[in-house]
């Protein structure tokens, strides 16, 4: 059956409460996971672009919050994951009892590739992997497809893309039901997508509130 993974981002908006806010409502929403992003800025290959930094700086996910959105997740019934960004989060995450690891697509963050090799190095014997992008190196338990573009219309290119180069899953980025339930109908395995509570958010051009993710968990159930 398909997973329903939600991704809070930076929808969060720099606060933790809002962090358990969008955990919880993932989980009312039936969602299988729920998903964030575990980075330092300096981390970032593009920190120092433009107005990235400050970004950064505001709308990463604080180690200290970590105890408090695993509780959470646990009181919620939700397993909890990241995408991580350099090793020392990987060893972050070790603390937990955290079911993936994920990478981010290499065309959104080209992360260079000795830093991804690092990652891999930094994993526990049998952590199971996520990944965007196509990694012949690597073997992952779910290889997602992820289009550019925030917010993304499927295309002929992409149908084309997914359906020959062995992916399992896809990457929604979109604020509708209708790029999931194409990815459902093609077998996908998992289906990642940006939840928000409203549009006061930075990614709220592609994300799903709690009733989108509401409609998609439904229709996959259906299948």
């Amino acid at each position: 059956m398909v997973k329903i993974v939600a991704d809070i981002s930076g929808n969060h908006n720099g606060s933790l409460s809002e962090a358990l806010t969008l955990i919880r409502a993932a989980a009312l929403a039936g969602c299988d996971m729920v998903k964030f992003q575990l980075y330092l800025p300096d981390d970032m290959p593009d920190v120092d672009d433009g107005y990235n930094r400050g970004m950064y700086e505001r709308l990463h996910v604080r180690p200290f919050w970590l105890p408090s959105m695993f509780y959470e997740a646990e009181l919620s019934g939700v397993p909890l994951f990241a995408s991580v960004f350099a090793p020392w989060a990987v060893r972050e995450l070790q603390k937990y009892d955290c079911p993936f690891i994920k990478l981010a697509s290499p065309d959104s963050t080209k992360l260079p590739f000795q830093t991804e090799v690092d990652i891999v190095n930094a994993l526990s014997p049998g952590q199971r992997i996520i990944s965007s992008g196509w990694r012949e190196w690597l073997h992952c338990k779910y290889r997602l497809y992820c289009p550019p573009g925030h917010p993304h219309k499927i295309t002929y290119e992409d149908i084309a893309t997914y359906e020959n180069h062995g992916y399992s899953g896809f990457s929604d980025h979109s604020t509708g039901c209708s790029n999931a339930i194409w990815a459902i109908e093609r077998g996908a395995e998992m289906i990642e997508k940006h939840i928000k509570m409203n549009d006061e958010c930075i990614d709220a051009d592609f994300s799903g509130t709690p009733d989108v993710f509401r409609a998609i968990v439904r229709y996959a159930r259906s299948q």
